[in-house]
């Protein structure tokens, strides 16, 4: 959430719940769906209590490149 309110400082809400920022049109299609697929590991992992492990883990991190490396947001 912080790289995002870096890249657009007007765009965060306190009111914003994870799937409003998944969905925002004004994220790039490319960092929006990586940071879709973190917000379902952390949803699982909080709400439905879901152990992240190491598999989670790998695939959030995987995730995160996509959504703050590579030109994600170019």
């Amino acid at each position: 959430v912080a790289d995002i309110a870096t890249r657009l400082p007007d765009f965060l809400r306190p009111s914003l719940t994870a799937r409003d920022i998944a969905a925002a049109s004004s994220i790039p299609t490319r960092p929006r769906t990586a940071f879709s697929e973190i917000a379902r590991i952390v949803e699982a992992a909080l709400f439905a209590r879901r152990p992240v492990g190491a598999e989670g883990w790998r695939q959030a991190r995987g995730a995160y490149e996509r959504f703050a490396f590579r030109d994600a947001w170019a």
